[in-house]
């Protein structure tokens, strides 16, 4: 029995041996694995990796910083990394001794000189390296070398330096050159007035006016190549004062009035009834957007209207020019706004222009501080439309109230316009005169304010646009003038500019007052406390 017993315990120790020896044996190919892999990481990572002591001597370093020091150093073991890299000796030793001293890593970033290929930079952090007790016993580096990412970035500022340098001379050039045309081109275009003054032959009078025509584009030319350099050198800033916001619409359409006659197209101005009157703006570069953007406007119209538009959102003033032009291609939209850009030759042969204008719009705006876009569907019509800061002036005029009486009159609105008429009936509704109705003709205007006598409810007071096809505003005036049942209107005519010298005899038709065009809801409050 004893035997038996020595021999099963012999036979466990022996089991208890051997699964002990297949355990170290299988931790110690473990950890065997575990080495390759890491030295296979060691070895391969992208990044330099070193190990220093102390004194700073390198007490393993993996391929990477190797490979990328070779031609200095074939085995850099035991070795300061100084000693074969002259350019550290000032950056390296100080590095090493700030992480031993504080125990914490630190990044890194420098140019040193490498005495064969010059000027490398490198970067990446460093962190102690500690025993088995926690004892800092040298240093860990993980570093980059980024010389050639550093060499590209210094080629693209150059780069950048360099073409900003020959754009600056670009513009510089064509400042003077323009400033050269511009000169002779006034001359030219004055003898060019004062020869079309003169008694011509047809065929003589055609030439001088393509002269002069010629003259006139080239000088607008002129213009925005001068308008562009300036900008592209920086030498227009924004120049912020006090405006009335109205007056500067109102100013702008009677400007072109008259180029929107010869096209046959119709200005109309809404500004909302919520707009400050004074604002802080840049009186010369908003109405320099303003007529680049209302003249393609008119430009391209072609017989239908121009609509103006300003309201206000939050802080924000905004400006819309719509009209009811060839509109754009949507996959046009991105070309609008670049230098020189036109988007059709046959336009452009049509219709003129550099292709300055929406550029040099662009970046006037920017300086405002404000952007510009565009909205537009092919045979309906274009929107361009920007933003600028509402900036609200301490001083703002009287607000103007409207007499109480005024309020229950019955008004009549006559303009062949819809959009004239709803911008009226709106201003009106804002002054609460609830009775209003608007006429598209004068013979339906003449038809109503019959109606209205027959009715025992007859029209107070009429507002009546001059421009009517068939019948104008003054011929109208003139009809009800005759018509004794009407005696009790009154009679307010409005006009654009351009027909001023068409309305020195308004008493004679019947009318009590004329309202120039763009109508806003002051000139409203100031005629009707006037005539009623």
């Amino acid at each position: 029995m004893l035997i038996k017993g020595l021999l099963i315990a012999v036979t466990c120790i022996l089991i208890i041996v051997l699964f002990a020896f297949y355990k170290l044996t299988k931790e110690k190919k473990r950890l065997h694995q575990q080495k390759e892999e890491f030295e296979s990481i060691f070895d391969n990572i992208p990044a330099m990796i070193l190990y220093k002591d102390l004194s700073g001597r390198i007490i393993n370093a993996n391929r990477t910083f190797i490979d990328l020091f070779k031609h200095l150093a074939q085995n850099p073991v035991g070795k300061r990394s100084e000693d074969f890299i002259p350019g550290l000796r000032e950056i390296v030793p100080k590095i090493d001794d700030k992480v031993i001293k504080s125990g914490h890593p630190l990044e890194f970033c420098f140019p040193y000189e490498d005495q064969l290929l010059g000027t490398r930079w490198v970067a990446g952090v460093k962190v102690p390296y500690k025993d088995d007790n926690d004892k800092i016993i040298g240093t860990i580096m993980l570093g980059k070398d980024f010389t050639a990412q550093k060499k590209a970035e210094n080629d693209l500022k150059l780069a950048k330096e360099n073409a900003e340098a020959a754009n600056l001379a670009k513009s510089d050039f064509l400042s003077r050159i323009s400033h050269e045309i511009r000169a002779p081109l006034n001359g030219l275009i004055g003898m060019s007035e004062l020869l079309l003054a003169t008694k011509l032959t047809p065929d003589q009078h055609r030439y001088v006016k393509t002269i002069y025509s010629s003259a006139e584009l080239l000088f607008t030319l002129m213009s925005d190549v001068l308008d562009l350099s300036k900008i592209e050198q920086g030498q227009i800033t924004v120049n912020q004062t006090s405006v009335d916001i109205e007056e500067l619409v109102s100013e702008m359409a009677e400007i072109l009035e008259i180029e929107a006659k010869k096209n046959k197209v119709e200005i109309i101005v809404q500004c909302s009834v919520d707009i400050p009157k004074v604002v802080f703006a840049d009186v010369v570069h908003l109405k320099q957007v303003l007529l680049n953007l209302m003249l393609n406007a008119i430009k391209f119209s072609g017989g239908g209207e121009v609509l103006l538009t300003l309201e206000k959102k939050e802080d924000r003033l905004i400006f819309a020019v719509k009209d009811t032009g060839i509109g754009i291609p949507k996959d046009k939209f991105d070309q609008l706004f670049k230098k020189y850009s036109q988007l059709d030759p046959f336009i452009s042969s049509r219709f003129g222009g550099s292709g300055l204008g929406l550029a040099i719009s662009k970046e006037l705006v920017s300086l405002m501080g404000g952007t510009i876009h565009v909205d537009s569907e092919q045979g309906v019509g274009s929107t361009f439309w920007f933003d600028i800061p509402c900036q609200i002036a301490p001083s703002q005029p009287e607000i103007l109230t409207l007499n109480e009486q005024v309020k229950s009159k019955k008004i009549l609105i006559v303009d062949d316009y819809q959009q004239n008429r709803d911008i009226l009936l709106q201003y009106f509704h804002h002054l609460e005169c609830l009775k209003v109705q608007a006429a598209s003709s004068s013979q339906e205007a003449y038809e109503m304010l019959k109606k209205a006598v027959d009715e025992k409810d007859p029209f107070s007071i009429a507002f009546i646009d001059f421009s009517m096809p068939e019948m104008n505003g003054k011929q109208l005036g003139k009809w009800v003038l005759k018509n004794p049942q009407l005696s009790h209107l009154k009679m307010v005519l409005f006009s654009g500019i351009a027909k001023l010298d068409q309305l020195d005899d308004l008493e004679e038709h019947g009318f009590s007052a004329v309202l120039f065009k763009p109508i806003f809801v002051k000139d409203l409050i100031n005629v009707l406390n006037k005539i009623v």
